[in-house]
């Protein structure tokens, strides 16, 4: 049993010990705020609150994490120096369609039902420094909520507008290359007021209206290897990436602010619709070209431009992207050094393991 002496040795030594610990970081802080830093990382050690998360970058201006390492030069042919006994090519892992192949359904002018759960191979490429990359990862919608459905007032003041306001949202996870995995939650809504008002100059109809009146980019949640939330990004509202009713050649502006301050500004233009190939199956959608700009809360910007599909025949899916440095941009942003392509590379989902999400 230890004596009284003893317990009042080791509570002594302990006592030194810490104001040492303390006497060490103030040694560390400023003159002119005495004790601050002190106080919060002495509070950070004792109660263990982690340090403020980073701001997740919209996928628009960067690439899935670790993609480039992910990805590698594409194989050149074998090189035969007789004619006799040329091994026959390997089926290819990603068929193409033929030529005369087009889209079994078409791209409609909004969205019917909600996307497929499952998960879904990508395509990607990345160009940089006029060398090319290419590879395949893997994204999943791990959710889909229920549709939630409102009388919509316009209705009664034009019954040519939708007599519903139609909601839902879906959750697509990507699997990155080192271990990490995003959640990206994107929200469709139908039957919302969408103007369009003519400009004085060119045939370009600006749209207006509710500012989640389409598909619209919610929040991004960035996951480690051991499943812990390490950045995110909710900007409110959410950023608007296409209108519904799709009306070509009509220009937006989508503006969305997180908590923590960083903001995201989306200026896109719909295009025609177009098509990709996913690995033998031609999947129609429509074109957006865009610009973005995003923010983060210390206030470094990054911009870039954005080209991206839009499936609203599966539920308003992204078939295509295209991320690559803007023709113009504003001196202090920083731009992406790499063009950065990604690809459906899959019609029909794999099911889901039991339980995943």
């Amino acid at each position: 049993m230890s004596s009284p002496l003893r317990r009042h040795r080791r509570t002594s030594a302990r006592v030194v010990a810490v104001i040492g610990v303390m006497a060490v970081l103030s040694g560390c802080v400023h003159g002119r705020s005495p004790g601050v830093a002190v106080k919060q990382l002495s509070a950070d050690i004792v109660f263990g609150v982690p340090p403020e998360k980073p701001d997740a970058a919209p996928p628009g201006v960067a690439p899935p994490s670790g993609l480039d390492q992910a990805l590698a030069p594409p194989e050149l042919p074998p090189v035969t120096k007789t004619r006799a006994t040329v091994p026959k090519p390997a089926a290819s892992p990603c068929p193409e369609a033929s030529e005369s192949a087009s889209a079994a359904v078409a791209a409609t002018s909004s969205v019917k039902d909600p996307p497929a759960l499952g998960t879904y191979r990508w395509k990607a490429s990345q160009t940089k420094d006029n060398k090319t990359k290419t590879g395949f990862f893997q994204r999943s919608i791990t959710y889909v909520s229920p549709v939630t459905s409102a009388p919509n007032p316009e209705h009664d003041v034009d019954s040519s507008q939708p007599e519903e306001v139609k909601t839902f949202t879906y959750d697509v996870t990507t699997l990155n290359a080192d271990g990490t995995k995003r959640v990206t939650t994107f929200r469709v809504k139908t039957g919302a007021v969408n103007a369009l008002v003519d400009l004085p100059v060119g045939n370009t109809p600006a749209a207006t209206g509710e500012s989640d009146r389409g598909l619209s980019l919610v929040r991004i949640v960035d996951y480690n290897v051991g499943g812990t939330e390490v950045s995110s990004f909710n900007p409110q509202p959410a950023v608007l990436l296409l209108p519904l009713a799709v009306a070509v050649n009509q220009t937006f502006q989508s503006v969305g602010v997180d908590a923590g301050g960083a903001s995201l500004v989306h200026s896109g233009t719909v295009s025609s619709r177009k098509t990709v190939d996913a690995c033998g199956d031609i999947v129609d959608g429509w074109e957006v070209d865009s610009n973005e700009t995003f923010t983060d809360s210390s206030g470094a910007a990054t911009s870039s431009s954005y080209v991206y599909y839009v499936a609203t025949q599966l539920g308003g899916i992204l078939t295509y992207e295209k991320i690559g440095p803007p023709s113009g941009t504003a001196a202090g942003t920083t731009v992406p050094d790499a063009v950065t392509e990604l690809t459906l590379g899959q019609l029909k989902p794999t099911p889901l393991p039991a339980g995943a999400r």
